[in-house]
């Protein structure tokens, strides 16, 4: 017993010296910003589609009014080995993409790490990689400005006692201010974040710190259908404010729980004073500690289309939950309190939702046309002007896939107990990396969706052909190539076209295989339609001038022991085809690096036509050879190699923009890269 306590006051002298010892720092200042939490906040990182956002989709959020946004990050998705546990190098591409399109655009960014799990069991396991983890990210974004903010793990449970929790905190904190003192770092109390949990976190004497919490009270409106923290709320159609006559009978299923004692507290909860209230304990936290606080999640539910459960599906109606948002953000104002909505898209999110379906996003969520803004307005922020959707026919081709998706799509899978893989690096056709879809079971997909629709009847009409390349060793192997219509006004229904794919399309060998086939084609297999739940034969309904999506799906059967690869998925005319029919190119090609900017490893692909002496280098801004990649005799083709960052001398090169440079004989060619340590 004594050398317990000798050992928990030794901790807590270690964590209040290094608390007293901190140097002054303004907290960054937020005002009002959206979780997007559907890009990184993936359970593996070959999962994650690196177009999932763009620059574009920043500007959008900035014409909205929001000035930043908190990316989710799952920090445990790579391979995470003691003790470097660095993040994946796909999701720092991602981070840094994001941080660029930030500063340009005038937002900040929010790093929060959802991570695993913290309890009083692990707690010293999870410290360690939370240090470690941290200190790799804050060392690769150190010099970043003020662009940059760090949450060290987003809602730790009441697994973990607010005591443990605090020290863990302090002493992630001490591990990034190691390598980076100026960033502002984002720290929330157990149980998920709670206003009641506020009191139980420390105060750490380090200025630059920002307290979270989340603002979901009362839940049974809020989380209405849902389970939240192991609590089922089965009770819906729940209004706010709270009205005697509009208020529907308990769920049975709710009876004698949690969810029990909110339904019958509603009437006092169920109203705007209460939800004031509530923010109004942040602030008492903020004022009496003298710390900021950050309304980090906040939002409700728009409801479902359909419940399996109950047979049905509920709305909650724009004006009940605008009316608590509105009550939320004045409240927030009031008491100078930062904050950030739940989720940019989703069924929390800005955009109307045609289906009340939590998934349908991938559909819809198309901005202007599907913003919501009446919603908008009741957060304070300027919707943009109403504008219908008209697209013209597409005049040329797409590439689908090739080393990452289109940012015309959205991707999502349902592969049940097989897997995607985006990013892998075995033999490739071009680029870095092709898709892998293992051992899908029967109707597994890999979809690439594209909101609202496409136009594609132009190019149907004039001959295109879907054009990709497929291996696959096992000669029982099967997949369809689909396109299917968008059914958005719940009027039309989301007629497929087809063509099946197996071995005797192309020999199932293990190797590249090439399909080329014509849009015009492929064959009209019918429709599932989502709205009534039945499925329609074929009526030759099917419109290339709504194309909503393309799918890779295991149709007729599940392959538990099947392995497929596909690559440089396009839609691309005849004449193209033709002219590249062959994969060794007419003239000698230098592609562009990937990922760039980079850390800490790049990959390089060039092309020959013949067989030569070639030269590729890489130099700095100012002209000096930095590293000599390849030189010698090549035969003709397609060749790949990386680019570690170091120089001739094995010594790692500088954050900074370089140019790599590819001689043939008399001839070279020059492209930039941007290696971001």
């Amino acid at each position: 017993m004594v050398k317990h306590v000798t050992a928990a006051l030794f901790f807590t002298v270690l964590v209040l010296s290094f608390i007293a010892t901190q140097p002054a720092s303004a907290v960054t200042t937020l005002g009002h910003g959206v979780n997007l939490t559907d890009w990184l906040n993936t359970d593996e990182a070959y999962y994650v589609q690196t177009t999932r956002y763009s620059k574009k989709d920043f500007q959008d959020l900035k014409a909205l009014g929001f000035d930043h946004v908190r990316i989710y990050v799952n920090f445990t998705t790579y391979e995470n080995t003691a003790p470097e546990y660095q993040i994946s190098p796909i999701f720092i591409t991602c981070l840094n993409r994001a941080i660029n399109w930030a500063s340009e655009v005038g937002l900040k960014v929010v790093i929060a790490n959802t991570g695993e799990e913290i309890t009083n069991e692990n707690k010293d396991v999870i410290k360690d990689r939370l240090i470690a983890n941290w200190k790799n990210v804050a060392k690769h974004y150190a010099a970043q400005g003020d662009v940059v903010l760090y949450e060290i793990l987003v809602r730790p449970t009441s697994r973990i006692s607010a005591e443990n929790w605090n020290g863990v905190a302090a002493e992630v904190i001490k591990g990034i201010r190691e390598v980076d003192a100026t960033h502002t770092i984002v720290v929330g109390p157990v149980a998920l974040y709670s206003i009641d949990a506020l009191g139980g976190l420390a105060k750490f004497d380090d200025a630059n710190i920002l307290y979270a919490f989340e603002m979901f009270d009362p839940i049974l409106f809020t989380r209405q259908g849902q389970t939240v923290n192991e609590v089922a709320y089965n009770t819906v159609d729940v209004p706010f404010p709270y009205e005697a006559a509009k208020m529907p009978a308990m769920d049975a299923a709710d009876q004698g729980t949690l969810a029990a004692d909110a339904y019958n507290n509603y009437a006092n909860a169920g109203t705007a004073d209460y939800v004031k209230q509530r923010i109004d304990l942040a602030a008492k936290f903020a004022s009496d500690n003298g710390v900021p606080v950050w309304c980090a999640r906040f939002g409700t539910t728009i409801g479902t289309n359909y419940n399996s459960t109950k047979g049905r599906g509920w709305y909650v109606p724009d004006p009940d939950r605008n009316a608590w948002h509105q009550a939320v953000v004045e409240q927030c104002a009031a008491d100078g309190i930062a904050w950030t909505l739940a989720s940019y898209r989703s069924d929390f999110g800005i955009f109307y939702d045609f289906n009340l379906d939590p998934d349908v996003w991938m559909f819809y969520s198309a901005f202007p046309y599907d913003v919501n803004a009446g919603f908008v307005g009741a957060l304070g922020l300027a919707p943009p002007p109403p504008e219908g959707y008209a697209p013209d026919p597409l005049a040329e081709g797409i590439t689908i896939f090739d080393d990452e998706a289109t940012e015309l799509a959205r991707v999502g899978w349902w592969l049940g107990d097989g897997e995607p893989n985006f990013f892998v690096e075995n033999n490739p056709v071009s680029g870095p990396y092709c898709m892998g879809i293992f051992y899908p079971g029967q109707y597994n997909a890999v979809d690439f969706f594209f909101p609202l629709y496409l136009d594609m009847s132009l190019l149907a009409e004039s001959g295109y052909v879907l054009d990709f390349f497929i291996r696959c060793d096992d000669p029982t192997g099967h997949i369809e190539a689909r396109f299917e219509d968008a059914n958005e006004d719940l009027e039309e229904r989301p007629w497929r076209m087809n063509y099946h794919i197996d071995n005797t399309t192309v020999p199932f060998n293990g190797e590249w295989q090439r399909i080329t086939l014509p849009l015009a084609d492929m064959q009209d297999q019918g429709a599932w339609d989502p709205d009534d739940r039945s499925w329609y034969n074929p009526e030759g309904l099917f419109d290339w001038a709504f194309v909503q999506r393309f799918q890779f799906v295991s149709e007729t059967a599940a392959q538990p022991n099947t392995e497929i690869y596909i690559d440089r998925v396009r839609i691309v005319s005849p004449t193209s085809v033709e002219a590249n029919r062959s994969q060794t190119p007419d003239g000698f090609r230098l592609e562009a690096n990937y990922p760039n900017p980079f850390n800490p490893a790049t990959s390089i692909e060039y092309s020959l036509a013949k067989n030569g002496f070639i030269n590729l280098s890489v130099y700095n801004v100012r002209g000096a050879l930095v590293k000599t990649l390849e030189r010698g005799n090549k035969t003709a083709g397609v060749h790949r190699l990386s680019w570690d960052g170091t120089d001739n001398n094995a010594k790692p090169a500088p954050s900074g923009v370089y140019f790599y440079e590819l001689k043939v004989n008399d001839e070279s060619l020059v492209k930039r890269m941007l290696l971001m340590r």
